[in-house]
């Protein structure tokens, strides 16, 4: 994302300039800029007002939460100076604006924003530059026929999900979508009084449930929408990485023949649906981020997401994402005791269907991986791919022994 970073936010300089004209911006993490998170300096109000985001957004563990709980009480002033390294400006392009004037126009007011450096996007929570209220959350991406889709998807998803009823989940409402120096930027709602998830609750299976029983339907396997795109996306996959074709159709033509020809509950669903991405908000929940939802896909695509947003982090990449499979899905599992049994027979699925799903859903995520660029998180799957390729008998015997 670096080559973009000038082009969007220009150059950075290392003397103060007024807020009109630019920010103030202290590094709290990363090889800014081309990775890592920057928080405003604009007042104390701004600086806490963006750690309490940042807080929400990284602060899930209880050493995140002290650091960035003493950052608060100590980074602003002549301490953060010492606690943080590296503190930059950016200044106004006085020809045709800058990403300030940019966001005023949208919002209606001045603003102050963090900047989140992702492999595909800048992500800034904008902040009121009088109190350092949180009073938006924009995502910007590079036009390039790939990265703003996601951008477009996310905008058209929240635009549907907001006119149908979902009781006690919200999601962010699209403020804003326009381009700005060959960059989209979607900017959406922020939630109110925002608090972590620790784990899955039964508030993440009973979100599945409302998306089945608001955008679900029956349809034969093959008459899905889901089909389609899953034939487009082996194509790719083959073209991606053409040495490990035999695989990947190892795993799509077995589960194909298991699956073609009979009903099915297809729905929206987000694919990649984390636990984190579904936060507390007052007596009610705030589910966000559906840059890769689609509709007419299996429910239980969501269902294994959470899962496995649930396990072991740390570690060797390939060995740990092994593991975290084969203790979830194929060994004695509370989550998938105390949550499955009653959530498959709503998708119309049983234990075997589920588990030719699974191989669907690896396919997928594989997908997704490759298609952004990272190789890493694909090398993953397909080594897991490979290892249990020679063995699919058994472990068809051992999947989800818990139901």
């Amino acid at each position: 994302m670096n080559s973009h970073f000038s082009s969007l936010f220009g150059d950075i300089g290392k003397e103060p300039v007024s807020p009109e004209k630019g920010g103030a911006f202290v590094v709290v993490s990363g090889n800014f800029p081309e990775n890592g998170i920057a928080v405003p300096l604009d007042s104390r109000a701004v600086f806490v007002g963006a750690l309490e985001q940042l807080a929400l957004y990284k602060g899930k563990s209880f050493f995140r939460k002290t650091k960035i709980s003493a950052a608060k009480l100590l980074g602003f002033g002549w301490l953060g100076k010492i606690l943080f390294k590296k503190t930059f400006f950016l200044a106004a392009d006085g020809k045709n604006g800058n990403i300030f004037s940019f966001l005023k126009s949208k919002l209606g007011e001045d603003v102050a924003f963090s900047i989140y450096v992702g492999s595909r996007k800048f992500n800034l929570p904008l902040f009121r530059m009088s109190d350092g209220t949180m009073i938006g959350f924009a995502k910007i991406y590079p036009v390039d026929g790939v990265n703003s889709d996601y951008g477009e998807n996310e905008a058209k998803t929240l635009e549907y999900l907001n006119e149908l009823d979902f009781g006690l989940f919200l999601f962010p409402k699209v403020i804003s979508k326009a381009i700005f120096k060959n960059h989209l930027a979607v900017i959406l709602s922020p939630g109110d009084n925002l608090e972590n998830t620790k784990t899955i609750t039964p508030h993440h299976i009973s979100f599945v449930g409302k998306l089945v029983k608001n955008t679900g339907r029956k349809v034969i396997f093959d008459d899905s929408g889901f089909y389609r795109v899953l034939v487009e996306e082996i194509k790719f996959l083959e073209s991606k990485v053409p040495g490990q074709s035999a695989l990947i159709n190892t795993f799509f033509k077995e589960s194909i023949k298991r699956l073609k020809g009979r009903n099915f509950v297809f729905s929206l669903v987000m694919r990649e649906f984390p636990y984190f991405h579904m936060i507390k908000s007052a007596e009610k929940f705030f589910v966000v981020d559906f840059e890769e939802a689609r509709p007419d896909f299996p429910p239980i695509f969501d269902i294994f997401s959470l899962f496995m947003s649930a396990s072991r982090l740390k570690g060797n990449y390939i060995e740990i994402y092994r593991n975290n499979l084969n203790n979830i899905f194929f060994r004695e599992n509370y989550l998938v005791k105390k949550y499955m049994a009653n959530t498959i027979d709503k998708f119309g699925i049983n234990k075997e269907d589920a588990y030719w799903f699974f191989w669907l859903f690896l396919l997928d995520q594989l997908y997704i991986h490759l298609h952004v660029g990272h190789d890493s998180s694909a090398e993953r799957i397909l080594s897991f791919l490979d290892f249990v390729s020679k063995d699919l008998k058994s472990l068809e015997k051992r999947w989800m022994p818990s139901l």
